[in-house]
């Protein structure tokens, strides 16, 4: 029988939690924009997201067990966590067993690091573990991530936009994961929002086969392609950010299984943008299902379309910790450049 591999959420929001096409001011170039704008099918429905990156990061350190006692010769040298590692030795090994490789063969090991945007070097000599009888230098490594989110559009050639917002780690690096693999999702339950801490979406991925791959991990979002583009679906034509509005509107989100919902929303406040930007527009929960059921936005929404006057407009972004009937959006100009 096979096995369908789990992996619980990881929360994709962060700070307040994360839960285009420039114009002129020419009056004629907005509305021949207004008449060219694609119709892209909707989304709403959750996504799986592994992400990976060229270099490892320094998780944690562990103490090398040795005749001379116990320590970590990394942290002895300096090394911090959060510290991305940029070669080791000249080298840019793929994985753990390839870094291994590298410490066993070598006496002194040079790794080349970033560290809050400066670039250090950093010697360690291994030591012999001696409950493994192998050198080591005592650190934890990492260099994926995974979470899930929610799709906001598909185009009809398969590039879709997701999240709103890019994935980090917990060091706040996301830069580094640009490149991924997306897979189907089923949200089998959430943790209801409580005073002063938002809920969140709870599902599994299905990590056994891939339905697409993602290229850019941006401020407004994840851009990938599915392998499979849609030939079903509702199509709904995007509309310019100066046409967005204070005023109801509604988001299509999933919150149960693989099919999503509308609820009403409101949007409270739009924001003036000339580039590329997060929080875009103030949004407020007024659904009364959605309330009574989630008590708001949840982390795991990250995505979710935002429709006003028949039209997508934005997605959903992040939502406030204080209040989470209230959050952010993006205007789908910036998901859609």
């Amino acid at each position: 029988m096979k096995k369908t591999a789990k992996l619980t959420i990881f929360i994709l929001f962060s700070a307040i939690l994360f839960c285009g096409i420039i114009f002129t001011n020419n009056n004629n170039a907005y509305a021949q924009a207004a008449e060219e704008r694609e119709k892209v099918y909707l989304g709403g429905n959750p996504i799986g997201i592994h992400a990976f990156s060229p270099y490892f990061v320094i998780t944690d350190f562990v103490n090398v067990v040795t005749k001379d006692g116990s320590f970590s010769p990394s942290q002895r040298e300096g090394l911090e966590k959060g510290d991305v590692i940029l070669s080791i030795n000249g080298q840019n090994p793929n994985d753990i067993k390839e870094i291994r490789k590298i410490i066993a063969e070598n006496k002194k090991i040079e790794l080349v690091i970033r560290r809050k945007g400066e670039i250090r070097k950093k010697e360690i000599e291994p030591v012999i573990d001696i409950r493994y009888n192998r050198p080591s230098i005592g650190i934890m490594v990492k260099n994926d991530l995974s979470g899930i989110g929610t799709v906001t559009y598909v185009r009809k050639d398969g590039r879709f936009g997701a999240l709103g917002h890019p994935i980090s780690d917990q060091n706040g690096y996301s830069d580094i994961y640009q490149t991924g693999k997306a897979y189907e999702c089923l949200i089998f339950g959430f943790n209801r929002a409580k005073k002063n801490q938002p809920g969140e979406l709870i599902g599994q991925i299905e990590t056994k086969k891939p339905i697409g791959t993602f290229d850019s991990n941006t401020i407004s979002g994840i851009l990938g392609k599915l392998f499979t583009p849609p030939t079903e679906g509702t199509l709904v034509e995007t509309a310019p950010r100066t046409d967005v509005h204070p005023g109801k509107a509604a988001i299509y989100t999933t919150i149960d299984g693989q099919d999503p919902a509308l609820y009403d929303i409101e949007i409270i406040k739009t924001s003036e943008q000339n580039e590329e930007k997060e929080k875009s527009m103030v949004i407020r929960v007024i659904d009364k299902t959605l309330l009574k059921k989630t008590g708001g936005i949840l982390q795991g929404m990250s995505g979710s379309p935002i429709l006003q006057d028949g039209k997508l407009v934005g997605a959903v972004t992040h939502v406030l910790t204080a209040d989470s009937t209230m959050g952010y959006g993006i205007y789908i100009d910036w998901m859609t450049n």
